[in-house]
């Protein structure tokens, strides 16, 4: 049942900040092959940058270009681009994102932003699990599709915003006790008082570190973190300088 109600809330957490707007990178999810992902921080990209060739295949956006995340425009401007080198399928995409885009109204496209911008601020690994979530939504059979939908429908913005930080609360959770039971039992204590040294923000810090090494190297940077006292800890971790490993 855990379980179950854990999957659902990724699921339904991945909808809330993918559907109709982020799903990937932006407004172009998963589309061209040929182009790498465009960075979360990027300049805007007007119009009249664009060749005469990808104006014409870009026509719809025209009049609401200026209104597309910059991500987005650079996604769109690289497909239509590279459109000769994209096969069938991909062209099929494009298209109907192109639609998809036009047919908004100004309101759907100012909520499309919103939570463009909250994908793009979240840690890599995490848009990582979003993308793969959206993915699992999409292969969902209709009527699950739906019934996620539906409750994501009947939200109130408050209760959307809770229930992202009710999510991501839970991840962390999970990931601190991973940290600790890393540990040998007669270190753990020693884990559990370092973790109530630092702040929130240190402690993501730490673990997104210390999730980033290979399993190997885990036990002696715990080690060596451990090592340190309270403030040189939290000194390391604020100059996003952890101890060489």
């Amino acid at each position: 049942m855990a379980e179950r109600l854990s999957r659902t809330r990724r699921l339904l957490a991945a909808l809330l900040l993918a559907s109709g707007a982020a799903a990937a990178s932006a407004a172009a999810p998963d589309t061209v092959a040929v182009a790498p992902p465009a960075p979360a921080a990027v300049a805007p990209l007007g119009w009249s940058a664009l060749g005469a060739p990808e104006q014409q295949r870009l026509a719809p956006l025209r009049d609401s270009w200026n209104d597309l995340p910059a991500a987005a425009q650079t996604r769109f401007a690289r497909a239509a681009h590279d459109w000769d080198r994209l096969d069938a399928g991909q062209r099929e995409r494009v298209e109907r994102h192109i639609a998809r885009w036009a047919q908004m109204s100004p309101e759907q496209r100012r909520q499309f932003r919103a939570r463009y911008e909250t994908f793009s601020h979240l840690p890599a690994e995490q848009q990582q699990r979003m993308r793969a979530a959206f993915r699992r939504f999409q292969s969902l059979p209709p009527d699950e599709r739906a019934k996620l939908r539906a409750e994501y429908e009947t939200m109130a913005p408050d209760q959307r915003r809770a229930f992202l930080a009710g999510a991501t609360a839970q991840r962390h959770a999970s990931r601190m006790r991973e940290f600790v039971r890393a540990a040998g039992p007669r270190e753990r204590a020693a884990v559990r008082d370092a973790l109530r040294t630092l702040t929130p923000e240190q402690r993501h810090r730490l673990l997104r570190h210390w999730r980033a090494l290979p399993a190997a190297e885990r036990d002696a940077f715990r080690r060596r973190f451990l090592a340190l006292s309270p403030q040189q800890r939290a000194a390391e971790l604020d100059r996003h300088a952890l101890p060489e490993h």
